[in-house]
C-alpha cells in the first residue's frame, strides 16, 4: 500500500483556526483502556427494557462533510490552516445494532467528491437507525488506490506517525446532513462504552455531549459537533481545529486511540496528567499572539480550565485559580477574573535550576524577622533579603503599604494580571524610602567595602555589579542571558530582561513596580540608584536616578557582608 504525505494534508482553509488541531482512531487496533484504570461503574439505562429497532429506512440519502487531521502546509500563518478532507477521501457508512451498536454486517462506502470534503449516500437501506461514518486516512489518488479493506496500519512509515480514522454516529431519523471531525470521534469513543454500560443510545448520547463539552470548558453550549452546520459556530470551530492540530503533534509519538480511550472510558481528559499537560501546553504561549481575537483566546483560556476541572468561572469563584503547567520552562496561572478564565504570567521552573538556601535574618533595631535567600555565585554564597526592608524610626518614616491603586497610573494591558498574580500579603510588605533616609544623611561617603546605609549591621546596599551577578546566574541556569550563548557576564543597567521574571520563585519574593536600590561609582563620587524590574511583565531592568518612579523612592533589598 502505498502513499503520499500529500495524501494526509486538508485541501480547504479554515476561517478562524488556532495554533495547533487534534484527530482520532480506528474502529479497528484501538487500544482499549489505555493508561486508564477499570472502568468505572455506572448506572444502567434503558437497554435491557429496549428491543431491536426494526427501522425498515428505505432509499435513504446521508451527507456531510468530513475533516482530517493535517499539518501546516508549510505555512506559518495561523490562517493558512486546511480544514477539510480531499477530494477522493474514502468514507464507509456501517450500520449499528439497534441495542449493542455493533456493526451489523452491511456497510456501504463513497468518496469526498469536493475539495470542501463534501459526500453522501444515496438510497441506501437500513434495517437499524444508528449508524456510524468513518473517514479513510487517505485520500484515494494516482498515490494510493483503496483496495477494498478496511483496515490500515496503524503506523504509517512514510508519513512517520500513527494513522487516524475520524468516526461519527449518529441516529439518522435524526441527523441527515452529518460532519466528520475529532470532535465526534472523542464523543462516539464515549458513546460506545456507555452503551456497551447497558445506556440506551438517547441517553448515551445525551451523556458523551455533555461530558465532551464540559471537558473542554464549554459549559454552556449544545453539541453540534455531529452535524454541518457547526461550522456556523465561530468558537465550535476553533476548538475542533485546536483539538485536530493537537492530535497531529500527538501521532509523531503516539497512537490518537490512547486519548480517545481515556475519554472514552471515563467520560474525562484530565484523569491522565500527560495528556490534560500535552493537551493544555502551548496555550500560554499562544496568550499573547496578535494572530488570535480576544474571543479565540477565551476559548483557548476555557480548554484549559476543562482540562483541569475549574468548572464555571462565576461570582462564587471570582478571583481564584490554579498553577498549571504551560510551555516546558514555565507554569501558568489561570484565574478567573469578571467571569472570564485568563491565563496570566506565571512562575518559571526554575527551582531545581537555581540552588538556593532560605534563611532569616533578625533587625536587632526593631526585632522585625525577615526571610533571606543565598545564591551559590561560582562557589560563592550571595545573601539577598527575601523581603523588602521595613525599618522605621523617629527620623525615617517610609511610604507604607504601597498598593495597586498608588501604581493604577502606570498600569498597562498586563498590569491587572499581575496585580491579580501576587500574593495579598506583599501589597503590606512595600516600603519605600527617600534618597537621605537610605543615606543616612545628604551625601554619601563609603568607608571600607560596603555601604550600609539605611540596612542592618551586617548588611549593606547592593552595587550594581552585585545585582548583575545574581540575575546573570538567573538567566545563565535557564538559558536566557542577554549574550544568547551566556558566555558572557554583563554589568549593565538593562540586564535583567529575562532574570527579573524568575525572582519570585528561587526566594526573593513578590515585587511590581517598586525601583530598587542600588549604589554606583562615578567619576570618584558614590550615588544612590534605583533599578525597576517590571515594565507591566516583569521584564525589563532600567536606572533611577532623581528623575524615577516614584519620585526620589526607592524600595530597599539588603545583601550580606561576605
Amino acid at each position: 500500500m502505498k502513499y503520499t504525505k500529500k495524501a494526509g494534508q486538508f485541501v480547504c482553509k479554515m476561517a478562524m483556526p488556532l495554533a495547533l488541531m487534534f484527530a482520532a482512531c480506528s474502529t479497528e487496533g484501538d487500544h482499549v483502556n489505555a493508561q486508564v484504570g477499570d472502568t468505572p461503574t455506572l448506572p444502567r439505562g434503558g437497554a435491557e427494557e429496549e428491543t431491536s429497532v426494526v427501522a425498515s429506512l428505505e432509499n435513504v440519502t446521508v451527507g456531510g462533510r468530513a475533516k482530517r487531521m493535517s499539518p501546516l502546509g508549510g505555512s506559518e500563518d495561523l490562517g493558512e490552516w486546511n480544514g477539510a478532507a480531499g477530494e477522493g477521501s474514502v468514507i464507509r457508512m456501517a450500520e449499528l445494532d439497534s441495542v449493542t451498536l455493533d456493526t451489523t454486517g452491511v456497510f456501504y462506502y463513497t468518496e469526498c467528491f469536493s475539495s470542501s470534503g463534501d459526500f453522501s449516500f444515496d438510497s441506501v437501506s437500513l434495517n437499524s437507525p444508528y449508524v456510524m461514518f468513518e473517514l479513510a486516512p487517505y485520500v484515494e489518488d494516482e498515490y494510493w488506490a483503496w483496495n477494498g479493506e478496511w483496515s490500515f496500519p496503524e503506523y504509517d512509515d512514510w508519513d512517520d506517525r500513527y494513522v487516524i480514522t475520524y468516526r461519527v454516529v449518529v441516529d439518522v431519523r435524526e441527523t441527515r446532513d452529518v460532519d466528520i471531525n475529532a470532535m465526534t470521534y472523542l464523543e462516539s469513543a464515549r458513546l460506545l462504552n456507555l452503551v456497551k454500560q447497558g445506556y440506551a443510545f438517547a441517553e448515551a448520547k445525551q451523556r458523551a455531549d455533555r461530558e465532551l463539552l464540559d471537558a473542554f470548558g464549554m459549559y454552556d453550549d449544545s453539541f453540534d459537533y455531529d452535524r454541518s452546520s457547526y461550522i456556523g459556530n465561530r468558537n465550535h470551530v476553533s476548538v475542533v481545529d485546536y483539538v485536530d492540530g493537537k492530535f497531529f503533534e500527538w501521532t509523531e509519538l503516539h497512537p490518537a486511540s490512547l486519548i480517545a480511550n481515556v475519554f472514552g472510558n471515563t467520560g474525562s481528559l484530565s484523569t491522565v496528567d500527560s495528556i490534560r499537560e500535552f493537551l493544555a501546553e502551548d496555550v500560554y504561549g499562544l496568550k499573547d499572539s496578535e494572530n488570535l481575537s480576544d474571543s479565540s483566546k477565551n476559548t483557548l483560556y476555557n480548554i484549559v480550565a476543562g482540562m483541569y476541572g475549574l468548572g464555571r468561572c462565576n461570582a462564587s469563584v471570582e478571583g481564584t485559580g490554579a498553577e498549571v503547567p504551560g510551555t516546558s520552562e514555565r507554569y501558568m496561572n489561570i484565574y478567573c477574573l469578571s467571569g472570564q478564565w485568563v491565563v496570566l504570567d506565571g512562575r518559571y521552573k526554575v527551582s531545581e535550576k537555581v540552588p538556593t538556601t532560605i534563611g532569616s535574618l533578625l533587625d536587632s533595631r526593631d526585632g522585625t524577622i525577615y526571610k533571606t535567600v543565598t545564591f551559590d555565585i561560582d562557589g560563592q554564597p550571595q545573601t539577598w533579603m527575601g523581603e523588602n526592608l521595613r525599618y522605621s524610626d523617629e527620623t525615617i518614616e517610609p511610604i507604607r503599604h504601597f498598593d495597586s491603586n498608588y501604581v493604577a497610573i502606570f498600569q498597562n494591558p498586563g498590569y491587572p494580571e499581575i496585580v491579580a498574580s501576587l500574593d495579598s500579603t506583599y501589597w503590606n510588605t512595600v516600603y519605600i524610602y527617600k534618597e537621605p533616609d537610605v543615606i543616612g544623611g545628604d551625601s554619601m561617603n563609603v568607608d571600607g567595602e560596603y555601604f550600609r546605609g539605611i540596612c542592618p549591621d551586617g548588611w549593606h546596599i547592593p552595587e550594581l555589579k552585585e545585582w548583575s551577578r545574581m540575575l546573570y546566574l538567573m538567566e545563565e541556569r535557564t538559558g536566557g542571558c542577554e549574550h544568547r550563548d551566556c558566555t558572557d557576564f554583563v554589568e549593565k543597567e538593562y540586564l535583567g530582561t529575562y532574570a527579573s521574571r524568575y525572582l519570585p520563585q528561587v526566594g526573593f519574593g513578590d515585587f511590581t513596580y517598586e525601583a530598587f536600590a542600588y549604589v554606583a561609582q562615578s567619576e570618584g563620587k558614590w550615588y544612590l540608584k534605583g533599578i525597576s524590574m517590571t515594565d507591566g511583565n516583569v521584564e525589563t531592568m532600567y536606572a533611577w536616578e532623581s528623575y524615577g518612579w516614584p519620585y526620589g523612592y526607592v524600595s530597599i533589598r539588603c545583601v550580606k557582608d561576605e
